[in-house]
């Protein structure tokens, strides 16, 4: 595309394969970056994925979950960070891509600004539950950290804290009503 402003990439991506009607495992989480300047007058980036056939060529129905998800970050929602699709389910077998493509709103409207297809996604009966690589944790914990996708522990102060009503005492034992 010229005059290209933003790069979309899979950071989770999809399964290679799935089960027809069962949502994917793991969440598919998309950065997005800028290239160079991006024009100015973006006010948010939204994300949408939809469902397309092998070829990536055409439209395929089936896709269903959270299907749009707005672009967050610490820093400028408007200009990078990462999205979050999940529940995804496909739900009818066959050879599918996920396509995901990226919306810039301005006060002038919406533009389709990029997209990017998956590789390519086997639904068929029996296909093994999607396993997490070797990077997931470090992914999983950034994103958990700087964007709040994920859940992350948090764990409660022990003893006497001001504001806040202990849910044990300083030995440990709980704290039963007062």
């Amino acid at each position: 595309m010229p005059g290209r402003e933003f790069s979309l990439s899979f950071e989770i991506t999809p399964p290679t394969a799935a089960p027809p009607g069962l949502p994917f495992t793991m969440p598919v989480v998309i950065a997005v970056n800028p290239i160079g300047t991006p024009a100015q007058n973006v006010q948010h980036l939204v994300v949408s994925a939809s469902l397309r056939d092998e070829a990536g060529s055409g439209a395929a129905a089936g896709l269903s979950g959270n299907l749009t998800a707005s672009v967050r970050s610490r820093s400028d929602n408007a200009m990078s960070g990462y999205a979050k699709f999940s529940p995804l389910t496909i739900s009818q077998p066959g050879k599918f891509r996920l396509r995901v493509m990226l919306s810039a709103a301005s006060y002038g409207g919406v533009v389709t600004k990029e997209y990017v297809d998956s590789t390519v996604i086997h639904v068929q009966a029996g296909a093994a539950a999607q396993r997490p690589s070797g990077s997931l944790p470090f992914l999983k914990s950034i994103i958990s950290i700087a964007f709040g996708l994920f859940p992350v522990p948090c764990p409660m102060p022990r003893g006497p804290t001001i504001g806040v009503l202990p849910l044990s005492h300083q030995d440990g034992s709980p704290q039963v009503g007062t």
